[in-house]
Protein backbone atom coordinates (compact mmCIF):
# COMPACT_ATOMS: atom_id res chain seq x y z
CA UNK A 1 0.00 0.00 0.00
CA UNK A 2 1.31 3.44 -0.90
CA UNK A 3 0.30 6.86 0.32
CA UNK A 4 0.98 10.18 -1.31
CA UNK A 5 0.80 13.38 0.73
CA UNK A 6 -0.80 16.41 -0.97
CA UNK A 7 -0.53 19.47 1.30
CA UNK A 8 -1.65 21.71 -1.58
CA UNK A 9 -5.20 20.44 -1.09
CA UNK A 10 -5.30 21.84 2.46
CA UNK A 11 -3.37 25.09 1.85
CA UNK A 12 -4.80 28.52 1.19
CA UNK A 13 -3.05 31.81 0.44
CA UNK A 14 -4.03 33.08 3.88
CA UNK A 15 -2.89 29.88 5.64
CA UNK A 16 -0.16 28.08 3.65
CA UNK A 17 1.04 24.64 4.66
CA UNK A 18 4.29 24.78 6.70
CA UNK A 19 5.99 22.64 4.04
CA UNK A 20 5.49 25.38 1.44
CA UNK A 21 6.56 28.11 3.87
CA UNK A 22 9.83 26.32 4.65
CA UNK A 23 10.42 25.61 0.94
CA UNK A 24 10.09 29.31 0.07
CA UNK A 25 12.35 30.31 2.98
CA UNK A 26 15.00 27.82 1.83
CA UNK A 27 14.75 29.10 -1.75
CA UNK A 28 15.24 32.69 -0.56
CA UNK A 29 18.27 31.67 1.52
CA UNK A 30 19.74 29.81 -1.45
CA UNK A 31 19.21 32.81 -3.74
CA UNK A 32 20.98 35.08 -1.25
CA UNK A 33 23.95 32.69 -1.07
CA UNK A 34 24.32 32.76 -4.86
CA UNK A 35 24.68 36.55 -4.96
Amino acid sequence: MEVQFHPEYKSTLADPHPLFVSFIEAAKEHALCLK
